[in-house]
């Protein structure tokens, strides 16, 4: 119930950020976009990262001078999530039982 209640006032904050009085030099769409930021930044440090980063995307395609193709050529297709794309498939990279702590001889350098 508290989790459903942060979120709904986070999701509150995102919509309603873009009708508070913007200081001098921002525009309505700026103050959208910082609340959206406002409203991720909380929850990905209460929730997660995976589904408040989407709500990003789908809120950023509300702000009227951004449009889906834009929004999604700038996160998605940046080079830096391709490169990132491949990495769960490691299979020893990212494997729970080996460590450097309990397996020392995984960080010694070859004799």
């Amino acid at each position: 119930m508290k989790r459903t209640i942060s979120v709904l006032a986070v999701l509150l904050c995102m919509v309603l950020f873009r009708f508070i009085p913007a200081p001098a030099g921002l525009t309505a769409s700026a103050m959208q976009v910082l609340g959206i930021f406002t409203g991720a930044l909380i929850l990905w440090m209460t929730i997660s990262i995976d589904w408040p980063s989407m709500l990003v995307l789908a809120a950023l395609v509300t702000v009227p001078e951004l449009t889906m193709n834009s929004v999604l050529a700038a996160s998605l297709g940046n080079s830096t999530v391709a490169l990132m794309c491949p990495l769960p498939l490691d299979p020893g990279g990212c494997a729970p039982t080996r460590s450097c702590v309990t397996e020392p001889y995984l960080w010694r350098s070859p004799s």
